[in-house]
C-alpha cells in the first residue's frame, strides 16, 4: 500500500514539471502584453534611467478619451486646446497601483491637454489634495518638487524648468499660456495669469473734461519751473516743492482783469513771457463782481476764457494760477456760491492737471476776518477742488487785502497743499510787512506772493527800485514766488506797458513802461534765461481795449453829512487850527486832466496825550466836473511810532456836496493815536463812471508838493 502511494506521488510530480515546462513560454507573453497605455491603474516600476516613477489615471474617462497622464524627462511642445465636450468632466485621482513603468519610447504624446494630476515620485513627493480637477497642470520635477494644491485649474499652463523650479500655485487661470523653455526659462509664482499680455487702459473722463497733461518726473532741482520739469507741485513746510520733493520758485506776472484786458490776455503774450522773460507761472485774473463782464454778471465769457489761458498754459508748459478776484465785493462769503460754481467747472473740466494753482479769493477786505469770514470760505470751496483735483495746491488770500498774513498763522487751515497770498506794492509796504510775513513762516505758514507791484498800492506812482530791491531779496532769501501786477497797457505806473503798446502779444523793449523794463531785468536774471530774438512790433496798435481804470472803491451814497466846520464861501477851506495834531499831505497823481486824485495824509501827534482817531475827520476839498456819485477807496493805512497797526479796513469816507469835501473818518477799531505816534493814509477818490477830473479847479489839489507838506488846503477836524 505505501509503495502504491509512492508512486501516485511521483507521478503526480512528474506530470506538474512536464505542464509547467509547456505553459512557461504563454505566461511571459502575456505579462509583457499587458502594459497597454490604456490600462485604468497605474503602474509603479523602475524606468530604465533608474528613476521610480506612478502614474494615475481617470475613472471616468470619457469614451475615446485618450487622456491619460505619463511621466517622463520630456515636455511636449506644445499643448492643444481641448476639445470643449470634456470641460464637464470632473476628474478624480486614481489609485495608485504597482506594476511596470512604460519607457520613454513607450510614452504616447497626448493630442490634447491630459486631465490627470501631474506624475510624483512616490518616495519624495506628497500626493496633492485636489479640490477642483486641473484640466491640465505643469510637469515637475520627480525629484524636487512636490505638487502643488490646485483650486482652479488652467486650461493649459507654461512648463517649469524640471530641474530647479517648483510648479506655481495657481488661482486663476490663463485662457491661453505659452509653453517655456524647459531648459532655460523659469515659471514665476503668479496669483493671476491674464489671457494676453495687457494694454494700459487710458484714464477717461467725462465730457467736457480736458485730456490730462502728462505728469512726468520732477528734477532733483526745481529746474527751469516747467511742467516737465517738475511734475505735480506740492507744499513741504513753508516751500513750495516738486513732485521728487525738491523746493521750486516760480517767477511771472498777472494778467489785469481779462475783462478789461482780453487783449493782452493770451497766448501770444504768455509765449513771449516764456520766452524772452523767463516766466514759469501765468496768473489769470478773474474779478468776481467789478463791471458788467465780471463773473458774477457774465459766467459764461469768463469760463471760456479762463480756459482758453489753461489751454494756453499746458501748450506751453507753464504752469497757471486761477485768481477768483475779489476786489470790491470784499468778503469772499458775498459771492461763495458762484465761486463753488465756478471751481467746481474748473476743476471738473481739468480733473488732475499739474499746471493749475488755484487762488480761491484775491484779496479780502473791508473788515473780512480770517476766522470769520475767509477760513470758513476756504473750508467750503478747497473740497469743491480736491474733490477734482486732489493733489492740487491751493493758495488762499488773507485779510487787509492778502497783508495779515499772521492773522492766519495764528488759525490756519487743516488742508494739505495750502498757500497763503500774500500781496505787497514796494512803494507803500516796507519793512513792517515783512515782519508779518516773517512772524508767518516761522509758525509754518508757505506763502506766495500772488501779486505785487513795483509803484504803491494803488498802481501808481513812481516806481520804487529801491524798496522793490528789497522785497525781491527777501523773496529769494526764503524761496516765495510771485507773480508781477500787471500785463496790461493802462495809464498807471505799474502797467508793464506803455499806453501805446499794442496787442499782438510783441513785448518790445520800446513798448515797455519804466516797471516792465525792470520786472523783465529782474525776471531774466533769477531765471537765467537768454532770451529769444523779440518778435518785431507791429505798427499797428490793433487794442480794443475797455477804458476801465481799476475800479474798486466803496461807492458814497452822494449824500451830504454834516461837518464839523461849516464852508460857507465854496472851495475855500476854514482856517487851520495847530491843535498839537498835524495834518500833511500831497497828491500822488499830479496830472491836471485824470480819472483818479490821489491823495497821501499824514496825521502827527505832537502832543502828550492820546487822541482816539474815531473823533477825527480829514477833509478833502475838490470840485467835481459834473453831477454824479463820488467813489472813495482806502489803499492802505497805517498807526506807527510807540507800536505798529494797520487800520486800513476802518477808514471809511463820504462826499459832502454841500462843503464840496470828501469828508474821511475812522470807525472805533481805528483805536488810539498816542502821543508821538503817525497816521499814513493812502486814498483815491474817483468818478462813478471814471470820468476824468481837473485838478487845478480843486482846493486841496497841491500841484507842486512831491511829499508830505504842511498847509491849511485840507483840512483836520475833531468831533
Amino acid at each position: 500500500m505505501f509503495q502504491t502511494k509512492k508512486r501516485a506521488f511521483v507521478s503526480l510530480a512528474i506530470l506538474i514539471i512536464i505542464v509547467g515546462t509547456l505553459c512557461a513560454p504563454m505566461l511571459t507573453g502575456c505579462s509583457k502584453s499587458s502594459d497597454s497605455p490604456k490600462e485604468t491603474a497605474g503602474h509603479s516600476g523602475i524606468l530604465p534611467d533608474g528613476k521610480d516613477t506612478t502614474t494615475v489615471s481617470p475613472e471616468n474617462s470619457a469614451p475615446g478619451d485618450n487622456s491619460a497622464g505619463f511621466a517622463g524627462e520630456d515636455t511636449p511642445s506644445g499643448i492643444p486646446t481641448k476639445d470643449a465636450s470634456l470641460e464637464d468632466v470632473t476628474p478624480t485621482l486614481a489609485p495608485t497601483l504597482t506594476g511596470e513603468a512604460p519607457t520613454a519610447a513607450e510614452t504616447p504624446t497626448p493630442t490634447f491637454a491630459p486631465t490627470n494630476m501631474p506624475t510624483v515620485n512616490p518616495e519624495t513627493a506628497e500626493t496633492p489634495t485636489v479640490t477642483t480637477a486641473p484640466t491640465s497642470a505643469p510637469a515637475t520635477d520627480p525629484d524636487a518638487a512636490k505638487a502643488p494644491a490646485v483650486t482652479t485649474a488652467p486650461t493649459s499652463a507654461p512648463a517649469t524648468d524640471p530641474d530647479t523650479a517648483k510648479a506655481p500655485a495657481v488661482t486663476s487661470a490663463p485662457t491661453n499660456a505659452p509653453t517655456a523653455d524647459p531648459g532655460t526659462t523659469k515659471t514665476p509664482t503668479a496669483t493671476s495669469a491674464p489671457a494676453k499680455t495687457p494694454t494700459k487702459a487710458p484714464t477717461t473722463t467725462p465730457a467736457p473734461t480736458k485730456a490730462l497733461a502728462p505728469t512726468p518726473s520732477a528734477s532733483k532741482s526745481g529746474g527751469n519751473g516747467s511742467v516737465s520739469t517738475n511734475g505735480q507741485l506740492q507744499v513741504i513746510g513753508t516751500q513750495l516743492s516738486n513732485a521728487d520733493g525738491n523746493p521750486v520758485v516760480l517767477r511771472g506776472i498777472s494778467t489785469h482783469g481779462i475783462a478789461w484786458f482780453p487783449d493782452f490776455s493770451t497766448k501770444s503774450f504768455m509765449q513771449t513771457l516764456k520766452e524772452e522773460w523767463g516766466a514759469t507761472v501765468f496768473r489769470i485774473a478773474m474779478y468776481s463782481y467789478e463791471g458788467n463782464d465780471s463773473y458774477v454778471n457774465n459766467p459764461s465769457w469768463n469760463k471760456t476764457k479762463v480756459c482758453s489761458l489753461i489751454d494756453a498754459a499746458i501748450e506751453l508748459d507753464m504752469y497757471v494760477i486761477v485768481d477768483w478776484h475779489i476786489l470790491a465785493d470784499s468778503n469772499p462769503q458775498t459771492y461763495q456760491k458762484q465761486a463753488s460754481e465756478f471751481f467746481t467747472y474748473i476743476a471738473s473740466t481739468y480733473p488732475g492737471v499739474p499746471n493749475i494753482l488755484y487762488e480761491i479769493c484775491n484779496e479780502p477786505n473791508g473788515g473780512a476776518s480770517w476766522s470769520g469770514n475767509i477760513k470758513p470760505y476756504a473750508n467750503e470751496i478747497i473740497p469743491v477742488i480736491r474733490q477734482h483735483s486732489p493733489d492740487a495746491v491751493v493758495i488762499v488770500g488773507t485779510p487787509t487785502w492778502s497783508q495779515d498774513v499772521d492773522a492766519a498763522a495764528a488759525d490756519p487751515l487743516s488742508f494739505d497743499n495750502v498757500m497763503y497770498a500774500l500781496h505787497f506794492y514796494a512803494g507803500t509796504h516796507k519793512e513792517w510787512l515783512r515782519s508779518k510775513a516773517d512772524t508767518a513762516l516761522a509758525k509754518g505758514l508757505a506763502l506766495f506772493v500772488t501779486e505785487w507791484g513795483t509803484t504803491d498800492a494803488s498802481g501808481n506812482g513812481a516806481v520804487d527800485k529801491t524798496s522793490s530791491d528789497e522785497w525781491l531779496a527777501y523773496l529769494e532769501k526764503n524761496q516765495i514766488s510771485w507773480c508781477n501786477w500787471s500785463l496790461c497797457n493802462k495809464s498807471e505806473s505799474s502797467a508793464l506797458l506803455l499806453p501805446s503798446a499794442p496787442s499782438t502779444g510783441a513785448m518790445p523793449d520800446s513798448s515797455l513802461s519804466e516797471s516792465g523794463k525792470y520786472i523783465k531785468k529782474k525776471m531774466l536774471e533769477y531765471s537765467g534765461t537768454t532770451p529769444v530774438e523779440q518778435k518785431p512790433q507791429d505798427s499797428t496798435n490793433t487794442s480794443t481795449q475797455k477804458a476801465t481804470p481799476t475800479p474798486s472803491p466803496t461807492m458814497s451814497d452822494g449824500s451830504t453829512d454834516a461837518s464839523d466846520s461849516t464852508n460857507t464861501s465854496g472851495q475855500n477851506p476854514p482856517a487851520f487850527s495847530n491843535s498839537g495834531l498835524t495834518l500833511l499831505y500831497y497828491n500822488e497823481n499830479r496830472e491836471d486832466s485824470t480819472n483818479t486824485i490821489s491823495p497821501r495824509f499824514q496825521i502827527k501827534n505832537n502832543t502828550r496825550n492820546d487822541y482816539s482817531l474815531d473823533k477825527l475827520s480829514i477833509l478833502y476839498y475838490y470840485t467835481p466836473e459834473k453831477d454824479i456819485a463820488q467813489c472813495f477807496f482806502c489803499d492802505y493805512a497805517e498807526v506807527n511810532g510807540t507800536s505798529y497797526r494797520a487800520i486800513t479796513s476802518d477808514v471809511n469816507a463820504v462826499f459832502d456836496g454841500n462843503n464840496s469835501c470828501m469828508k474821511i473818518t475812522f470807525s472805533s477799531g481805528a483805536g488810539i493815536l498816542a502821543a508821538g505816534d503817525t497816521a499814513t493814509l493812502q486814498v483815491r477818490i474817483t468818478n462813478e463812471d471814471w470820468s476824468n477830473y481837473i485838478q487845478s479847479n480843486d482846493a486841496s489839489f497841491l500841484p507842486d508838493a512831491t511829499t508830505y507838506t504842511e498847509n491849511d488846503h485840507a483840512a483836520l477836524t475833531s468831533k
